[in-house]
């Protein structure tokens, strides 16, 4: 009796995965890919014991796994339907273990950003009610709230410095993984995903890694990640090992190159920029590492240019590089020109979240002869939908924003301050990006979120290095005593 006592739940368990094989024998590879899941994440529960340490991993790693379980797919002619992210189940069983662990007790709704938060959601939930397209807005406000969800859990998460350090090392993965990612699609010529799907590319590649379908999508993701590795290698503190930082940075400055993204190109630019001034402003920038990027950067610019200048000549006929460059400008201006109209019609509430593509086609103007789309201008876009209101809402989160990553890299030399230097580069690429790209993904929507929540929360941990340092407890620069060596 004994003997069988131990084996009943190893038969229970082969019997629980028959039954499973039985009934996704006929069912989409995303059912199986997330029952699969679902297994992997209960037998981890069982065995695994630094689950907080784990959890966050594989966290941060679901960020570039852009699986998407959608409900209602179809349903009121939507395309979307429902989405439920799998950077969401992951978040939910790290944000599990913290409530059921009892260490969430000190779990808020978020800091300096909750207001535009508020706002912003409150706007998207009264433009849906609204909306002649409800259903439409409801998919919306659900990845809206998805997107709170992550900027909540990153948050409450970066409670001491190992925790920050495990969480920027594992994004500085992320870019690496994703930038070796784009050079194996842009050589094989395809973009595929962790479903399968895979996609021929035009003669000039054009990938978006896991994360997307296109390059702007892509480059969107991984900036973040790349200001923030960039500021580190530039800096002359090793918070995190030089060569670890340094090659993953040239594998994302090597990738921005080959998305042939005129606006990434620039946002690049920008941001390496930024990250200089703020270095030597608080006089922790290493000038030789600089020069040694711009250089690498310089060199692949005039290799790639070429292919740059066929891309644009191909997209815009025969007519040369510049001629084709003023033809994309007024193609912009065109789709600028229909936002306007839909923003002149619903100025105060919108035409509802996510119905721009379904209603865009009725306010063109008059003898308008062009490539229509949805309009490439986010904050556009977002007047459209939310109406002026909803755009003015977004406007303070990414003001807010900005305005911590400021606060924050004025601090003395430390993983902290220089990360935050990076991470105001890249809201400044960001807000560039914006103005000239579709920025309606969800992957590099739910980073920006998360990395929004993660320097908000990082706050708390510069209030407590001052207490500690004004009560005479601590008076090294850091975060507490007992996690400095982790």
């Amino acid at each position: 009796m004994p003997t069988i006592n131990r084996s009943f739940p190893i038969i229970a368990f082969g019997g629980v995965v028959g039954l499973g094989v039985l009934l996704l024998a006929d069912k989409d590879l995303r059912w199986i890919v997330a029952s699969l899941l679902a297994l992997a994440g209960a037998v981890f529960m069982l065995v695994v014991q630094e689950k907080k340490k784990v959890l966050t991993i594989v966290f941060i790693l679901s960020f570039q796994i852009n699986i998407i379980l959608r409900l209602f797919h179809g349903h009121s002619g939507s395309a979307e339907g429902i989405g439920l992210p799998l950077v969401v189940f992951t978040g939910a069983a790290l944000a599990s273990w913290y409530f059921f662990s009892g260490n969430a007790k000190n779990f808020s709704w978020g800091g300096s950003l909750r207001g535009p938060i508020a706002a912003l959601i409150a706007l998207l939930c009264i433009s849906t009610v609204t909306s002649s397209e409800k259903f439409v807005g409801i998919g919306a406000l659900v990845f809206a709230l998805e997107y709170y969800f992550l900027y909540w859990l990153a948050f409450n998460i970066a409670r001491t410095n190992a925790d920050f350090q495990r969480i920027v090392a594992m994004l500085l993965v992320v870019l690496g993984t994703q930038s070796l990612v784009y050079f194996v699609q842009s050589f094989l010529g395809i973009t595929f995903d962790f479903l399968g799907n895979v996609s021929e590319e035009g003669s000039i590649p054009r990938p978006g890694g896991t994360v997307s379908t296109n390059p702007d999508g892509f480059v969107s993701f991984i900036f973040p990640a790349l200001m923030m590795a960039s500021a580190i290698a530039f800096s002359k503190q090793r918070r995190i090992s030089n060569a670890f930082v340094v090659p993953i940075m040239f594998l994302g400055v090597a990738a921005i190159g080959l998305s042939f993204t005129r606006a990434a190109w620039i946002g690049l630019v920008f941001g390496i920029l930024v990250v200089v001034i703020l270095g030597v402003k608080n006089k922790w920038i290493k000038i030789r590492m600089v020069f040694a990027m711009m250089a690498v950067a310089t060199v692949g610019i005039i290799g790639l240019l070429p292919q740059m200048f066929d891309r644009v000549s191909s997209d815009y006929g025969k007519g040369g590089v510049v001629d084709g460059a003023i033809e994309s400008f007024n193609e912009r201006m065109g789709l600028n020109r229909i936002a306007f109209n839909i923003i002149s019609s619903n100025p105060v509430f919108g035409i509802g979240p996510g119905a721009y593509s379904y209603v865009y086609k009725s306010h063109i103007p008059s003898g308008m002869n062009q490539w229509l789309f949805t309009v490439h201008n986010e904050y556009l876009l977002r007047a459209a939908e939310t109406g002026i209101p909803g755009a003015i809402a977004f406007i303070c989160l990414l003001i807010g924003g900005l305005r911590i990553a400021r606060r924050l890299s004025r601090g003395p030399p430390t993983l902290l301050s220089i990360c935050a230097s990076g991470w105001l580069a890249a809201i400044i690429v960001l807000m560039w990006m914006m103005f000239w790209v579709p920025w309606n993904g969800f992957a590099f929507n739910a980073m920006f979120w998360f990395m929004l929540g993660l320097m908000d929360g990082a706050q708390r941990l510069v209030a407590y290095h001052h207490k500690t340092n004004s009560n005479g407890v601590d008076k090294k620069p850091g975060f507490r005593r007992e996690d400095r060596t982790a």
